[in-house]
């Protein structure tokens, strides 16, 4: 049986925060893809 580190804890406790923020960046890189495509169709 392993024991449980602090960094376990912390790790366990931050995945719900580490899947929001990557989902965040998602969104951001899609807005950005979104906003160079139309940059590119309006120049």
């Amino acid at each position: 049986m392993k024991a449980k580190t602090a960094l376990d804890d912390s790790l366990e406790r931050d995945t719900p925060m580490t899947a929001t923020y990557l989902g965040v960046l998602l969104v951001e890189a899609v807005i950005l893809g979104a906003l160079w495509v139309l940059g590119r169709l309006f120049s």
